[in-house]
Formats: C-alpha cells, sequence, structure tokens
C-alpha cells in the first residue's frame, strides 16, 4: 500500500500519459533528493521551527529529539516508499503506450496529491509500522527508538506534506529530465 500511495508523486502527473521511462527518473530523482543532505538539513529545520514551539516537551529537547531522530527516520523510510520501477510498474505506468511530457501544472498538481496522502494519518501508520519495526528501530539498539517513532512521525508528515507542496515548482524544474516548471 505504501508504494500506491506514494505513486501520486514519483508519476510526473496522475493525468498525464508519461513514459515508464520518465516515471521512474523522476521517482528516483525526487528520493534521492529528499536524502540528500540539503534536503534532510531543510527537512529538520521546518520540523523544528513548526513543532517545537507548540510542543509539550521542553523545546531544547524537541530540538533535539527531532535532530537525534529525523534524518535517520527519512533515510530509512524514502528508499522504501519511494522506488521508481516498483511504484510506476504497480501503478501501470510502464504499459501505456501513448506518452506526452507532463504539464508544470500536471507536475505540480501530481506533487499536492502526493503531499496529501504523505500527510495522512493512513500514512503515517505505515510508516511509523516500518520504522518501529525492520526499517529502523528492530535494528537500531536504541531503547527510545518506537517512543521517538510515535512521538514525531505523526506530526512531521503533514508538516513535510506541506514544504513538498511550497517547492513542488522547484522539484518539477529541477528534479523532472524535461525540467517542466522552469
Amino acid at each position: 500500500m505504501r508504494v500506491v500511495i506514494a505513486l501520486a508523486l514519483l508519476v510526473s502527473a496522475a493525468s498525464a500519459d508519461i513514459s515508464c521511462e520518465d516515471c521512474i527518473s523522476f521517482a528516483n530523482n525526487v528520493r534521492e533528493y529528499l536524502m540528500s543532505d540539503d534536503s534532510i538539513t531543510e527537512q529538520v529545520e521546518t520540523l523544528i521551527s513548526s513543532l517545537c514551539p507548540g510542543s509539550s516537551m521542553d523545546p531544547a529537547d524537541c530540538d533535539a529529539g527531532i535532530r537525534k531522530y529525523w534524518p535517520q527516520f527519512s533515510l530509512a523510510m524514502l528508499p522504501a516508499f519511494i522506488d521508481g520501477p516498483n511504484v510506476c510498474a504497480q501503478f501501470g505506468w510502464c504499459k501505456r503506450t501513448q506518452v506526452k511530457v507532463p504539464t508544470c501544472e500536471e507536475c505540480v498538481d501530481s506533487i499536492a496529491l502526493f503531499a496529501d496522502a504523505f500527510g495522512s494519518e493512513e500514512y503515517a501508520i505505515q510508516v511509523m509500522d516500518f520504522l518501529k519495526g525492520d526499517g529502523y528501530c528492530a535494528g537500531s539498539g536504541d531503547a527510545d527508538c518506537g517512543t521517538a517513532v510515535d512521538m514525531l512521525v505523526p506530526p512531521a508528515l503533514p508538516v513535510l506534506a506541506q514544504l513538498l507542496v511550497d517547492n513542488s515548482d522547484n522539484y518539477c524544474c529541477v528534479l523532472h529530465d524535461d525540467g517542466v516548471c522552469c
């Protein structure tokens, strides 16, 4: 199911007839960018500024917890939830014969669709189950890992979903092989 939810972002447009190769390339480019040092830093800083001021936790503890856990959580979940060949094949994008380059609007709309799913409770449950299991915590040796997943993932995903939407034009320009939205 996690692969199905992730597709909306990974295909350049939900309504466009794009090639399998375009879908896989864009999906992999998005995944690689989201796993980059720059993106992880942006995610961490966004989460701290969005979540810590309203948290019941001490702000310094909130900051430290996000800095400790989010980079590893993000790096663990992204390859599992955004895998181009599996996502594109599962949704049938690799069976299409009529193809075109998506428009900027189609690309941005597909990111918005993904962001809606990414920020949902259903998606958070899938990510939490994955991270608390073999995806991360089971092998981390950190007794507090599961608690950190429970405390961080549900509020983090909607914040990061909005970050995706806010940057969608840039993602479509820079990460799509055809540079839509440039």
